[in-house]
């Protein structure tokens, strides 16, 4: 196969194994580029762009509006004093990270689409290079990892009763969010180096004000989204979720089986005390 589809995440790119990033090309330059109908993929382009209408536009916009709704609520609700503890503070923090993930993603994907001509205004070229693009992926991975720390709060408060207390608090919660927030900030730095904002005099009025940078067209760029953000930013949260939460299952599952034979236990010593109390009478 000549061409490869990529959708992701959230943007329609062709990549072809002789394709490389020119200077004032961008990902919705990229995105347009005509492929030849004689391969068969035109047709297959076509649809795919179709289908990334759809999903940014119609269901991107419905999927940001119940979202920003939901994480309001789940704001408010865990924000109350009596519920206040180490995992309400973690699935604040998480809602707020999804929230400005919702948010960036309708500036940068929906609007774009809706109305393709402000990828020629000059202020969307500044702010998509140096705001909405490297800001939408540290939300990417904020919710990610912070979903790694409510895991790891659960998992202690299971697996670590007696630790639970100490380590599990509000104090705690709050220092674990700051230290995901800045580290993901630093590991994320690179995205604020993959465009930059294109003067009007340096290229034609219907062109997008926003390029690669020599780095965002260089391979240092296509070997940190692949390996860092793709394999250890996104792979590796995930590995670890499953791993905890399998072992969170199986500490209630040990749990669940003392407690049956406590239970099978005590009503067997029951039973023979009323047998025993029968006999004397």
């Amino acid at each position: 196969m000549d061409h490869l589809i990529i959708l992701f995440p959230f943007k329609l790119l062709k990549m072809d194994p002789t394709f490389t990033r020119t200077e004032n090309a961008s990902v919705s330059e990229v995105t347009v580029e005509p492929v030849p109908e004689s391969d068969g993929m035109g047709e297959m382009l076509t649809t795919a762009q179709t289908m990334h209408w759809y999903s940014s536009v119609i269901f991107g916009t419905i999927f940001v509006v119940v979202g920003l709704v939901g994480n309001s609520f789940s704001i408010s609700i865990w924000g109350r004093k009596k519920m206040r503890s180490s995992t309400g503070t973690y699935l604040i923090a998480q809602a707020v990270a999804d929230s400005g993930l919702l948010a960036f993603f309708f500036v940068t994907d929906s609007l774009v689409m809706i109305c393709p001509s402000i990828k020629s205004l000059y202020a969307f070229g500044v702010f998509y290079s140096y705001i909405g693009y490297p800001i939408f992926f540290l939300f990417v991975i904020l919710s990610i990892w912070i979903t790694v720390g409510v895991t790891v709060d659960r998992y202690i408060q299971v697996c670590w009763i007696s630790q639970s207390k100490a380590m599990c608090n509000y104090k705690k919660a709050l220092t674990g969010i700051g230290i995901i927030s800045l580290l993901c900030f630093i590991i994320n730095t690179p995205h604020f180096n993959t465009y930059y904002p294109v003067h009007p005099n340096d290229r034609k009025p219907s062109e997008s004000a926003y390029a690669y940078t020599e780095f965002g067209k260089g391979k240092g760029s296509q070997n940190y989204e692949f390996w860092v953000h793709c394999m250890i930013l996104v792979l590796v949260p995930w590995v670890t979720i499953f791993t905890l939460n399998m072992l969170i299952i199986r500490k209630l599952q040990v749990n669940r089986q003392k407690l049956e034979k406590h239970r099978e236990t005590t009503k067997t010593k029951s039973h023979n005390r009323e047998n025993q109390i029968t006999r004397i009478c």
